[in-house]
């Protein structure tokens, strides 16, 4: 027993290869034949061919050599790994002969990282039939809810995944290359083949893992990542452990997406999942500069447009992920437009009114400024473009009591709401309309004496009944567009405010305006001036984003007109038939006279027509009676300059307190910048905590170039001793300028903003 038991001692003891042996061995027992023959026959075997069978000899003797020592040192390999893996393999001692090998391959330079001279092809390690539950076991300790019992033959993923990395691990660190393992599990084998060589870290991967690391404290992780042709990341995804923190301090965010903009090429955004712990980083897209507008299917009925206007939507622009920004009329029925001259926002009142159109709504349109619609005036279901004062009161007056009798018709079980036809009413310029009504009211009493009017209402109403469609249209179908250069707190106080839930910004807000348009004062203040339709709405999730609004060309305008493909994008959204036609108001007159002596109520009631019924009431007919009869005198002194001959229709006035005032000078600079970015008051040195977003700051001296200031200074990433202000170009491109805490930065602010806090400021003492 005990001789059987030495025995089996013997033969799993590892047998080493003297291969020194061997070489020398084989070596000198071919020296010492060619000797011997030479001897014995030196005819045969002459010196020269005694020399190159020494030199045969030697060469054996080596490659017997290295034979031998590949083959002790694979013997080697395999003792040590049967030393290391028996407890995976459930043996309770190591045995070389549980571990075989098919093949050998010889390391080539991608796998230098290899200890050996070869490495096994392919491993068969023999496991023992308990080892699979032993496995399961231990696995089960770790997540008891994971894993149930399971027998040899049924090994469970997680468990076996974890003993498959266990054997790979110490595959790896016994030969020094990677491993994969699977199971053989008919034959109790895990077969062991090398992994596919892992690519080499790009080096923007490398600099990348740098930044995260230091941003997202130590826990962080590149989980994933695109590179571009090039080599650049254009995309990664990292896992962190600080989405508290984050939830508690959003301008870390911020903070966070501008240093990656600043350390990255190109401008980066995060999008934050706190949830998860994972931020996803991409580049911003670029918004282009034009985009036009959507072509709709044009309803054949009014029935069918009845139908449609539950689930109606509009689509005003895109962000800058070029997602269509819409709005349903029936979820928000009202809507306020803002932006001052230039920044687009007539041209996205052109796409609202071609929509409702296309869609076979009735549009009504109140154009203060009488020549921003004339293009419209024949456009199919424009029913109005009311350009007089008289026509524009009128047409407010009998959209508020047409929806007071579609309240009625319902009230009075004669119609259902549903058989409405959706109406929608233009309000352009509301502030300078309200204004101008006010004088024409006071103009108006003027013409008769106090006694006639004693019982008429101090104001004309017409505020209170665009009002009241803003609270009660809805329900009656009736929709309304306030059109306005600025936010005023006047007019967007209170119930004002939040009738009109569906809001459009264009052009760069002051801190005050887009606190009452977004509720904070930053949003919308950093859009810099000459991005025609640039500006704020809300996204489908309710978020107010940065959009691209469709420009919709005026057809009355050359310039518009001229832009290629401008008359095609009309012709597309022009309906195909008219189910609204045009109508006008026959308002009190009196030839000669500015305002008509009426009774206020005769101008609110006035009668309504059809535009063929009445053409000396039509703007398009040669019989319009409210035609202005310009000479060619007249028409020149309005299309030349100031002369002499602008005597004859103005007279002159000089009034002593413009004449006491000199103007100030300018210098050439400051009127440069005044033309390039409108709306700024002077130039003030100020310290980097005492700006705020949306200031115009000097960024480059030396070229006079100014941006806007987007985010509230922040430390830099690279020297904290320095401050960083993120900024927006005239170019609408965004940058970064770091300067020292200790300097001021040249600024200018929004005059209005400017005006409005003294204007406060002299209410609240």
């Amino acid at each position: 027993m005990a001789a059987a038991q030495n025995k089996k001692s013997d033969n799993d003891t590892p047998v080493t290869i003297p291969w020194q042996a061997v070489g020398a061995w084989v070596t000198s027992t071919g020296i010492t034949a060619s000797e011997w023959l030479h001897l014995t026959d030196s005819l045969t075997f002459t010196p020269t061919v005694t020399a190159v069978s020494m030199a045969a000899s030697a060469a054996a003797g080596v490659m017997a050599g290295s034979s031998a020592r590949t083959a002790a040192q694979r013997r080697a390999l395999l003792n040590d790994l049967a030393e290391h893996m028996f407890p995976l393999q459930g043996f309770k001692k190591s045995s070389p002969k549980t571990i075989k090998v098919r093949s050998w391959l010889p390391v080539a330079e991608q796998t230098s990282d290899c200890h050996y001279r070869s490495y096994p092809a392919e491993l068969r390690i023999s496991y023992t039939s308990n080892v699979a539950t032993r496995q399961l076991a231990a696995a089960a300790r770790l997540a008891p809810s994971a894993f149930g019992g399971a027998g040899d033959d049924d090994i469970d993923i997680g468990a076996k995944g974890d003993w498959f990395k266990q054997v790979a691990r110490l595959l790896t660190d016994c030969i020094g290359i990677r491993y994969t393992v699977t199971a053989d599990r008919t034959n109790r084998t895990l077969i062991a083949k090398p992994a596919a060589p892992e690519p080499p870290v790009p080096p923007a991967i490398v600099r990348l893992k740098r930044f995260v690391a230091r941003q997202f404290e130590s826990d962080a992780k590149l989980l994933e990542y695109d590179l571009d042709s090039t080599g650049q990341v254009i995309k990664f995804v990292v896992s962190h452990t600080i989405s508290d923190k984050l939830a508690r301090m959003p301008a870390r965010q911020n903070s966070i997406d501008n240093i990656m903009s600043a350390v990255l090429p190109g401008r980066w955004r995060g999008q934050w999942n706190h949830i998860k712990d994972v931020v996803t980083f991409e580049q911003r897209p670029t918004l282009p500069r034009l985009l036009w507008p959507r072509i709709y299917p044009e309803p054949q009925s009014l029935d069918e447009v009845k139908a449609l206007y539950p689930k109606q939507r509009f689509y005003i622009g895109e962000d800058e992920d070029r997602n269509p920004i819409w709005c349903c009329p029936k979820a928000v029925p009202q809507r306020l437009i803002t932006g001052p001259t230039g920044s687009g926002k007539t041209s996205t009142i052109h796409t609202w009114i071609t929509q409702a159109a296309r869609a076979h709504w009735p549009v009504y349109i109140v154009d203060r400024k009488r020549i921003e619609y004339r293009g419209f005036r024949d456009w199919p279901n424009v029913q109005i473009v009311a350009t007089r004062i008289e026509e524009q009161i009128a047409l407010i007056y009998h959209v508020w009591s047409l929806m007071q009798i579609r309240y009625d018709a319902v009230e009075g079980g004669v119609a259902d709401a549903e058989e409405y036809v959706p109406i929608l009413l233009i309000l352009d310029e509301y502030t300078e309309l309200l204004r101008d009504m006010e004088n024409w009211y006071t103009k108006l009493k003027q013409k008769f004496d106090a006694k006639e009017t004693k019982n008429w209402p101090r104001f004309l109403d017409i505020d209170e009944k665009v009002q009241s469609i803003a609270r009660l249209g809805r329900t009656g179908r009736v929709h309304l567009i306030k059109g306005m250069q600025r936010p005023d707190v006047k007019y967007l106080d209170g119930e004002a405010r939040d009738n009109f839930t569906g809001r459009q910004s264009l052009g760069q807000l002051g801190p005050q305006g887009a606190k009452m348009m977004w509720g904070n004062q930053q949003t919308g203040t950093a859009i810099p001036p000459g991005l025609l339709g640039r500006g704020i709405a809300k996204n489908e999730q309710g978020k107010p984003v940065e959009v691209q609004h469709y420009f919709t060309p005026d057809p009355s305008k050359n310039e518009h007109m001229s832009i290629p493909l401008a008359q095609d994008v009309l012709d597309a959204l022009r309906p195909t038939y008219t189910s609204h036609p045009r109508i006008v108001f026959d308002t009190p007159y009196e030839p000669g006279e500015e305002i008509a002596a009426a009774h206020y109520m005769d101008y609110l009631e006035a009668p309504v027509y059809h535009a063929t019924d009445r053409p000396d009431l039509d703007p398009l007919s040669d019989e319009y009676r409210y035609k202005p009869s310009l000479t060619a005198e007249a028409r020149e002194r309005a299309t030349g300059a100031l002369g002499p001959a602008h005597n004859k229709s103005r007279s002159h006035r000089t009034s002593s307190a413009a004449s006491a005032t000199a103007p100030r000078k300018r210098s050439r600079k400051a009127e440069a910048v005044t033309e390039d970015w409108p709306g700024y008051g002077d130039t003030v040195p100020r310290a980097h905590e005492e700006l705020q977003v949306g200031d115009l700051i000097l960024v480059n001296p030396g070229n006079d170039e100014w941006g806007v200031l987007e985010l509230e200074s922040e430390p830099d990433p690279i020297d904290e001793h320095l401050m960083v202000l993120q900024y927006r170009g005239l170019d609408g491109e965004h940058d970064l300028l770091v300067i020292d805490p200790g300097d001021p930065v040249i600024s200018r602010r929004l005059v209005e903003e400017d005006e409005d806090l003294g204007h406060s400021d002299q209410e609240a003492a």
